[in-house]
Protein backbone atom coordinates (compact mmCIF):
# COMPACT_ATOMS: atom_id res chain seq x y z
CA UNK A 1 0.00 0.00 0.00
CA UNK A 2 2.78 2.39 0.30
CA UNK A 3 4.45 1.81 -2.50
CA UNK A 4 4.76 4.09 -5.65
CA UNK A 5 2.55 6.61 -3.87
CA UNK A 6 3.87 9.76 -6.10
CA UNK A 7 2.39 7.36 -8.98
CA UNK A 8 -0.64 6.26 -7.64
CA UNK A 9 -1.75 10.03 -6.13
CA UNK A 10 -0.52 11.69 -9.46
CA UNK A 11 -2.41 9.16 -11.73
CA UNK A 12 -5.80 8.91 -9.88
CA UNK A 13 -4.85 5.42 -9.85
CA UNK A 14 -4.81 4.80 -5.88
CA UNK A 15 -5.82 1.65 -5.35
CA UNK A 16 -4.46 -0.93 -8.10
CA UNK A 17 -0.44 -1.70 -8.54
CA UNK A 18 0.66 0.61 -10.38
CA UNK A 19 2.90 -0.38 -14.09
CA UNK A 20 4.40 1.94 -16.24
CA UNK A 21 0.69 3.27 -17.89
CA UNK A 22 0.30 4.09 -14.67
CA UNK A 23 3.87 6.19 -14.62
CA UNK A 24 2.78 7.80 -17.93
CA UNK A 25 -0.40 9.03 -16.46
CA UNK A 26 1.48 10.22 -13.61
CA UNK A 27 3.94 12.19 -15.44
CA UNK A 28 1.23 13.52 -18.17
CA UNK A 29 -0.75 14.85 -15.42
CA UNK A 30 1.75 16.73 -13.77
CA UNK A 31 1.43 19.20 -16.27
CA UNK A 32 -1.89 20.52 -15.08
CA UNK A 33 -0.19 21.64 -11.73
CA UNK A 34 0.64 25.45 -11.70
CA UNK A 35 3.73 24.74 -9.60
CA UNK A 36 5.70 21.78 -8.28
CA UNK A 37 8.07 22.42 -5.24
CA UNK A 38 11.36 20.30 -5.19
CA UNK A 39 12.04 20.45 -1.47
CA UNK A 40 15.60 19.74 -1.99
CA UNK A 41 15.25 23.38 -2.78
CA UNK A 42 12.41 24.28 -0.55
CA UNK A 43 12.89 27.96 0.11
CA UNK A 44 13.95 28.90 -3.36
CA UNK A 45 10.94 26.88 -5.22
CA UNK A 46 8.66 28.65 -2.49
CA UNK A 47 9.93 31.80 -3.12
CA UNK A 48 9.49 31.33 -7.23
CA UNK A 49 6.01 29.92 -6.43
CA UNK A 50 4.94 33.42 -4.12
CA UNK A 51 6.44 35.29 -6.52
CA UNK A 52 4.32 34.58 -9.35
CA UNK A 53 1.35 35.70 -7.45
CA UNK A 54 3.43 39.10 -5.65
CA UNK A 55 3.48 37.71 -2.52
CA UNK A 56 6.78 38.55 -0.75
CA UNK A 57 7.70 36.25 1.69
CA UNK A 58 10.23 37.50 4.36
CA UNK A 59 10.35 33.64 6.43
CA UNK A 60 9.49 30.45 5.02
CA UNK A 61 9.17 28.14 7.32
CA UNK A 62 10.02 24.20 6.62
CA UNK A 63 8.01 22.62 9.87
CA UNK A 64 8.16 19.40 8.27
CA UNK A 65 11.71 19.48 7.80
CA UNK A 66 14.08 16.58 9.90
CA UNK A 67 17.48 15.57 10.45
CA UNK A 68 17.95 11.93 10.26
CA UNK A 69 20.80 9.68 10.11
CA UNK A 70 21.35 8.85 6.15
CA UNK A 71 19.98 5.00 5.58
CA UNK A 72 22.37 2.25 4.51
CA UNK A 73 23.33 1.31 0.96
CA UNK A 74 20.78 -1.92 1.30
CA UNK A 75 18.17 0.41 2.82
CA UNK A 76 18.34 2.66 -0.07
CA UNK A 77 18.59 0.35 -2.52
CA UNK A 78 15.68 -1.70 -1.61
CA UNK A 79 13.19 1.63 -0.89
CA UNK A 80 14.32 2.38 -5.04
CA UNK A 81 13.46 -1.26 -5.27
CA UNK A 82 10.33 -0.71 -4.22
CA UNK A 83 9.43 2.39 -5.59
CA UNK A 84 10.84 2.09 -8.65
CA UNK A 85 8.15 4.07 -10.67
CA UNK A 86 8.78 6.96 -8.38
CA UNK A 87 11.97 6.73 -8.84
CA UNK A 88 11.73 6.89 -12.78
CA UNK A 89 8.93 9.35 -12.49
CA UNK A 90 11.11 12.46 -9.91
CA UNK A 91 13.89 11.37 -12.52
CA UNK A 92 11.60 12.34 -15.54
CA UNK A 93 10.48 15.06 -13.81
CA UNK A 94 13.68 16.50 -13.44
CA UNK A 95 14.70 15.63 -16.74
CA UNK A 96 12.29 18.37 -18.16
CA UNK A 97 12.64 20.74 -15.32
CA UNK A 98 16.35 20.92 -16.37
CA UNK A 99 15.02 21.48 -20.47
CA UNK A 100 13.22 24.19 -19.30
CA UNK A 101 15.36 25.90 -17.39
Amino acid sequence: EVRNMACRYYSGQVRREPNDQTLDIALGNLKYFSYIIDFNKFEEDVNVFLSQYDILATFIPHERKSSYTSPSQNNCDLICDYNRLDVKLFDRWKMKEQENS
